[in-house]
């Protein structure tokens, strides 16, 4: 499911799963230079650590149960996030 960015707080399920995931963070860079769309914490437990979090992109989200908070400060960051997005997808080809 390939959707606008979510802002943090968003809650999603995962394709094949029922576990709803809260988002904490976007755009995600690991320390091998993995870039994931976003990182999230299992509900109801939240946060446990930081092995406990789980890195996902946009396109294995079955379903969104609840968009986080949007103002105009959060808005002009989630534009500004995909058109990252974009410009990395056409430097790729």
């Amino acid at each position: 499911m390939k959707k606008e960015i979510l802002p943090i707080g968003s809650v999603v399920v995962l394709e094949d799963s029922n576990i709803k995931f809260m988002i904490v963070a976007l755009k995600v860079i690991l320390k091998d230079n993995k870039i994931f769309d976003y990182a999230a914490v299992r509900i109801p437990k939240g946060f446990e650590s930081n092995d406990k979090l789980f890195m996902f992109n946009s396109k294995k989200i079955s379903k969104v149960i609840f968009e986080g908070y949007k103002d105009d400060q959060v808005i002009d960051y989630l534009d500004d996030i995909k058109w990252l997005d974009e410009r990395m997808k056409s430097n790729e080809k």
